[in-house]
């Protein structure tokens, strides 16, 4: 979460935290190593929708993976949040929920 979110929303931010620090060590590696073995790339290539990939500025090195992959999805869109992490819906809602309006109406257009 960004600095602004939680000092925004204090007892937001505590219950996403005590959330998160209630999965055991064990299960984060776990999901950490499966999620580091995913390569969609392939696949991606078949998407054949409108489509928008959304992240936060913030988010280390995922902005840099989502233009990689919007080059593997004809069509695809790229919306970077400013100000926001790896929760761009929670540190940046109004942002977000304008990238994913955007999204709805390229589709709507397109139907």
């Amino acid at each position: 979460l960004g600095r602004g979110f939680i000092e925004a929303h204090p007892a937001e931010a505590r219950a996403l935290h005590a959330a998160a620090a209630g999965t055991s060590r064990a299960g984060m590696v776990g999901c950490a190593r499966a999620i580091q073995q995913l390569d969609h790339r392939a696949a991606a290539r078949g998407i054949r929708v409108p489509t928008t990939l959304l992240v936060g500025a913030n988010d280390a090195a995922l902005p840099d993976a989502m233009r990689e992959l919007r080059t593997e999805i004809p069509g695809a869109h790229l919306e970077i949040v400013p100000d926001a992490g790896h929760l761009p819906n929670i540190d940046q809602p109004e942002r977000f929920d304008a990238a994913l309006r955007a999204h709805l109406e390229r589709a709507r257009r397109t139907a």
